[in-house]
């Protein structure tokens, strides 16, 4: 039997949004330079990320959520959908005014898509922390 690990609500939200969102967004950035050891850098922030959620969901467990605690995740996670949605319409406005450049930048598409995925989460985690000081 494998042991648990407590974790509070807001260690939770960290590790699972805003250290995993923070974990995209420099694995993008990474992956924009194009260079060997970048990439491996990339590598090792996407790792870090999934490590953290598997060991997390297998061996974490959470103190109970209070109502408050439910209604900030919700409006966190709705704040950090926004963000994401936004994040997307700016890549996709860029994407095409590249197209139209006389010296188009060369960029690989993942490194956007991970840091949309990145500032979404990490939004959210950190949109929580925000209404939690609140409270």
């Amino acid at each position: 039997m494998s042991k648990k690990i407590f974790v509070t609500v807001k260690q939770s939200i960290f590790l699972n949004y805003t250290l995993t969102g923070i974990c995209w967004i420099m694995a993008g950035v990474c992956r924009f330079l194009h260079s060997p050891i970048s990439t491996r850098i990339a590598l090792l922030f996407i790792s870090l990320a999934t490590i953290s959620s598997i060991i997390l969901l297998t061996m974490g467990r959470e103190e109970k959520r209070d109502e408050m605690a439910e209604s900030h995740i919700m409006e966190s996670s709705y704040i950090g959908f926004k963000v994401m949605c936004i994040a997307t319409m700016l890549s996709l406005i860029f994407t095409i005014c590249n197209s139209f450049s006389s010296a188009p930048i060369n960029f690989p598409q993942e490194s956007l898509l991970n840091i949309i995925l990145g500032t979404g989460m990490a939004a959210a985690g950190l949109a929580f922390r925000y209404l939690e000081k609140d409270a």
